[in-house]
């Protein structure tokens, strides 16, 4: 569902996931074990790195709806091809996402589109991967990494795997593993700080893939505890939260821009100066 959309696009934007908790009983729920709240109706959302939503996508399982002009890259890659429609084309958008939707063909076909991804990737993706095994990573010091680059369809797409506190597997199609910068890690067997390598895709990805997570906070933290057994109510109240929170990031965007003397409002004050208008209003 397009949501914000007449707001221009930040240049870094990410897919992730919301949770609308609830534990009622309806066939939309899903379980999530690594999620904060394990229950609820899972909801895809294209976010700025400032944490703005622009549009939402509720799962379904019937929604994988292919465009002529859309290749049918699968269910998860799909979800990203269609809430990327709208991205203007060919003037270097990054977009990131984790190992749940990424595929070498949406960056292949991303990259066509002059739209910068990047992502973390399964290994059992990647078709005759040339990288070493993770059990040959898994023996090297912390912070070792290394670089593949292949042709994708006449793409090149880099694979990078990282060996930090675990292993991880990024595939992108813009920078690369140089240059490394140095980052302060926890040893823990001998209870110190060490310094170790950090790839530059790796910073990429951290700064940036934060926009979900940021928002998903932002609502909590004054979240409507309205309780309810209708799927309808549930997701309605989680939807007003998120469109007041993407107002009060609005409101602080044109206040930076405009420099206005007065006080920056918390995101509390914001809603109760919403709720006394609403008020007066009526």
């Amino acid at each position: 569902m397009k949501l914000c959309l007449n707001v221009p696009f930040e240049k870094y934007l990410c897919v992730d996931e919301l949770i609308c908790s609830t534990k009622a009983r309806h066939n939309l729920k899903r379980y999530n074990p690594k999620k904060p709240h394990k229950w609820g109706y899972k909801i895809y959302v294209l976010n700025g790195v400032s944490g703005f939503a622009y549009k939402f996508e509720p799962e379904t399982g019937a929604e994988n709806v292919v465009e002529p002009n859309e290749p049918n890259l699968g269910s998860a890659a799909n979800v990203i091809v269609r809430l990327a429609r709208e991205f203007p084309r060919n003037q270097n958008y990054r977009l990131y996402f984790d190992n749940y939707f990424t595929s070498l063909l949406l960056l292949e076909y991303f990259a066509k589109q002059g739209i910068l991804s990047l992502g973390t990737i399964r290994r059992n993706r990647i078709p005759d991967c040339k990288l070493p095994a993770e059990k040959e990573i898994s023996k090297k010091e912390r912070g070792y990494s290394v670089e593949y680059v292949a042709c994708v369809q006449g793409t090149d797409i880099s694979r990078v795997a990282r060996k930090d506190s675990k292993m991880v597997t990024l595939a992108l199609s813009f920078v690369g593993e140089l240059p490394k910068s140095q980052v302060s890690r926890y040893d823990k067997p001998h209870k110190r700080y060490v310094t170790i390598d950090r790839p530059n895709v790796v910073g990429e990805y951290n700064r940036h893939m934060g926009g979900v997570d940021l928002i998903d906070s932002i609502m909590g933290r004054y979240k409507i505890k309205l309780r309810s057994k209708r799927w309808q109510v549930r997701m309605f109240y989680h939807f007003l939260d998120l469109a007041m929170s993407n107002a009060w990031l609005l409101y602080k965007r044109v206040y930076k821009t405009k420099n206005t003397n007065g006080p920056l409002l918390s995101s509390a004050d914001f809603r109760e100066e919403i709720g006394t208008v609403l008020c007066k209003m009526g």
